[in-house]
């Protein structure tokens, strides 16, 4: 029996060439690399929507806040006071009517009663809300004004409100409410003063109006607010709310 010859049982048994691996780890290097590409991505990803979603839910509690506490502007116990369907006795004028944002740039004021006194305590009933700066990072934060002082509301370590005008509370819809129809004098037919002819808002009829009449104003106000986050620059969200102000401001008297 003749046994293989050396040099031919070592031909038969050849692996893979230079070539071969080098093509093979080339394969696989292109795999692991978009394996790890796509790992990167998600993780990139994944961290973006953390932020974006942190940022949203900064601005939508600070907006929740401001709203509940903005819904509470004008409130004063002797409200009724504020109209007057007796000529013998004056309209007292609601001392917590005013929501200013005229007064200071990146600022709206308002207030309400907190006590049984009939009169405006500036320290303990005045409110508002602006745009500040955080005194550590400089970057701007949203604040509430309560007992006299400003509360940070927004995290300036992780939310910055860049400019005055990324907060705003403006008017909206606001409408007057006719209450001249409860003057007496108006069904008689015998009132003196200021008069003058104009539409009943509710018939579209013409008839004798006064001008300081017995009116009610509702007042609604958008609320904006926009930030951006800190760790990206490139990261905005914008919040926007409707706030209806629960206590109506009554004025005027029957003449």
């Amino acid at each position: 029996m003749l046994t293989p010859h050396p040099i031919t049982r070592h031909r038969g048994q050849r692996g893979m060439s230079i070539v071969e691996l080098l093509v093979g780890v080339a394969v696989g290097l292109f795999i692991v690399g978009g394996a790890v590409k796509l790992f990167v991505d998600n993780l990139t990803n994944n961290r973006r929507l953390l932020v974006e979603t942190r940022v949203n839910q900064d601005l939508r509690a600070a907006a929740d806040v401001i709203a509940r506490d903005l819904r509470r502007a004008g409130y004063w116990r002797n409200a009724a006071a504020g109209v007057s369907s007796d000529p013998a006795i004056p309209a007292v004028i609601n001392p917590y009517r005013v929501v200013d944002g005229t007064t200071i740039a990146n600022q709206v004021t308002y207030s309400y009663s907190k006590d049984n006194v009939d009169t405006l305590d500036n320290t303990t009933e005045g409110f508002g809300v602006r745009r500040g700066v955080d005194g550590v990072t400089g970057r701007g934060v949203i604040q509430l004004r309560t007992a006299n002082a400003w509360q940070t509301l927004t995290d300036p370590a992780t939310l910055d409100i860049p400019t005055a005008a990324d907060l705003s509370i403006t008017p909206s819809a606001n409408r007057i409410v006719e209450l001249w129809d409860s003057c007496p004098c108006l069904s008689e037919l015998v009132c003196n003063g200021n008069q003058f002819a104009d539409p009943n808002p509710d018939t579209g009829v013409t008839g004798i109006h006064f001008a300081n009449r017995p009116r009610m104003a509702v007042r609604q106000y958008t609320l904006v607010l926009n930030g951006r986050a800190v760790s990206d620059a490139r990261i905005r969200r914008e919040v926007t709310e409707t706030v209806r102000v629960r206590n109506d401001e009554v004025f005027g008297a029957c003449p």
